[in-house]
C-alpha cells in the first residue's frame, strides 16, 4: 500500500524524533525506547 504524502511526512517526523543519533536509521534499541 502506497503512503500518502501526509503519512510520509508524519513518518519522517517520527523517525527524526526517535532517531537519537541523527543517522536517519532507527535501530532496534532506538525503536524500543520509543515504545
Amino acid at each position: 500500500r502506497e503512503l500518502s504524502e501526509d503519512q510520509k511526512h508524519e513518518i519522517k517526523e517520527a523517525v527524526e524524533l526517535f532517531d537519537t543519533d541523527k543517522d536517519q536509521d532507527i535501530d532496534y534499541h532506538e525503536l524500543k525506547v520509543s515504545h
